[in-house]
């Protein structure tokens, strides 16, 4: 394995997902069966819910969402994988049971992989998690594994804005096959994606799973959830596609 190249680590620190000091978990305890009650029941009380399955659902897929920007980003600039080996890697998690940032050890990165087989590593990491989330919580294998579909679509979503217009399509074929191991897994397509016909550089996500924030207090819906109206998801991703900026991504991956 290489040490991720300087320009790559200048690009992941314009990212708020990485840091090397504070307090952080090993990832290989993480894929523990008994290691994700803990963390969903704090998210759940920070939620003021009673209920479980919002608190595990939110925390995977806080942790998913933090580690997939990452690997999503370093393949896009490299088309070269991050070593996904549960021991290479570590996760700051707060109080409330979200991930705040993950890191990762020097010598991470191998060799160069299609979108397809990011994917399937990608469900190979997780797969030990999002068990270990469905057995206190009893959410569903599609409503675990939805977090995670939403996360890797999202770092995709943030390489499509950040790069020239000439490849976008090749980024969204790639989301598209990253997306595959997980449906297969899940039995069922967890997200939809569609290039925008407004914004030329959003890839809109269109989940077919909640991820049940809703039912904490104070929260509603996602504006990719299914329990919107279509219309009105694409208002709010649109809405908020516009009040946050892109960073210019170089891309490099080839699926």
């Amino acid at each position: 394995m290489d040490p991720l190249p300087s320009s790559v680590l200048a690009q992941l620190n314009r990212l708020p997902y990485t840091a090397q000091a504070g307090d952080f978990t090993e990832v290989s305890a993480m894929t523990g069966p008994d290691w994700w009650e803990p963390p969903a029941r704090a998210y759940s009380h920070w939620l003021a819910t009673p209920h479980l399955a919002p608190g595990a659902a939110c925390s995977l897929q806080h942790y998913s969402g933090r580690l997939l920007s990452v690997v999503v980003m370093v393949w896009a600039l490299t088309g070269r994988q991050m070593s996904l080996r549960p021991e290479h890697w570590q996760a700051q998690v707060d109080q409330h049971g979200a991930t705040l940032v993950v890191r990762h050890q020097e010598r991470i990165l191998l060799g160069h992989v299609s979108a397809a087989q990011l994917g399937a590593a990608v469900a190979q990491h997780l797969d030990p998690m999002v068990e270990a989330v469905r057995r206190p919580s009893r959410l569903t294998l599609a409503a675990a594994m939805g977090g995670p579909a939403s996360s890797l679509a999202a770092a995709f979503g943030r390489v499509y804005r950040g790069v020239a217009a000439v490849d976008r399509a090749a980024v969204a074929r790639a989301a598209h096959e990253a997306q595959a191991a997980l449906t297969e897994r899940a039995g069922r397509e967890l997200t939809v994606l569609q290039a925008d016909d407004e914004e030329p550089d959003l890839l809109r996500q269109h989940r077919t799973t909640c991820c049940l924030i809703r039912l904490g207090h104070g929260h509603g819906t996602c504006e990719t959830c299914p329990r919107l109206e279509f219309t009105e998801q694409v208002r709010q991703q649109r809405e908020r596609h516009r009040e946050r900026p892109g960073v210019p991504v170089t891309w490099a991956a080839r699926s």
